[in-house]
């Protein structure tokens, strides 16, 4: 069992080093994992990833119906699965929401990416998270981002030409809710997406059923359903 799980003694992303701030009703925090087990979802071939003392965790948080609410984290599971959609894309790429900018982080490292086009609807995302992403790498002809809502984009832009979409659009709460997102939106995006750009590279984060970049193998999954039934 411990091959399954991922040992912690440290933790560091390009978010770790994000200055907290707030602009409007966004804002960048930073907190701790505690000592302690946590799910890995199977991601990198881990079930688990186990933290020694504590590691730092940069959060982007939007505050709606009164209160702050988690948007996204930079975790292991997070980290790790930007890393691996990037290693796996090439050529010209669209980001669907910007977050933490950890995509863009990971792609830059890529050296066959050579373009990147990111579509954010929210100006006070962009003001506060654009300025903190890397812009420039070798192989890197442009980076841009463009203020827009990512359906209307794509609507009107079907000319385009992308050689990989990048999108996480969704938060679920809970798993029933994950459920839902999966049929109700999540799928259909996933065959709109292949409609309009057949040719390309498609990843909805966070919905391994719908994506063309495969985070878990399918021996992971056959070990998480068998461990699932005997609980």
């Amino acid at each position: 069992m411990e091959k399954d799980v991922l040992k912690l003694e440290s933790w560091h992303t390009p978010a770790t080093d994000y200055p907290s701030k707030r602009v409007g009703n966004y804002r960048i925090r930073h907190r701790h994992y505690k000592h302690g087990y946590y799910n890995m979802w199977g991601i990198a071939e881990y079930l688990f990833f186990s933290v020694v003392d504590k590691i730092p965790i940069t959060v982007l948080k939007e505050y709606r119906e009164g209160k702050w609410h988690d948007w996204m984290v930079d975790d292991p599971p997070h980290w790790r699965a930007m890393e691996t959609y990037a290693e796996h894309v090439k050529g010209n790429i669209l980001v669907g929401g910007l977050g933490l900018g950890l995509i863009i982080h990971a792609l830059v490292k890529n050296p066959a990416v050579t373009d990147i086009t990111v579509v954010e609807r929210s100006q006070e995302v962009r003001d506060m998270v654009w300025p903190l992403v890397p812009k420039r790498s070798p192989n890197l002809k442009s980076i841009g981002i463009v203020m827009d809502d990512f359906y209307q984009f794509v609507n009107e832009q079907r000319h385009l030409h992308w050689d990989a979409i990048i999108a996480d659009l969704w938060v679920a709460k809970d798993e029933g809710e994950k459920i839902m997102l999966l049929y109700r939106e999540a799928g259909p995006t996933y065959d709109m997406l292949k409609a309009f750009y057949p040719d390309a590279t498609i990843v909805l984060h966070g919905f391994v059923t719908v994506t063309d970049i495969p985070l878990i193998k399918p021996e992971t999954v056959n070990l998480m359903l068998r461990l699932h039934r005997e609980i």
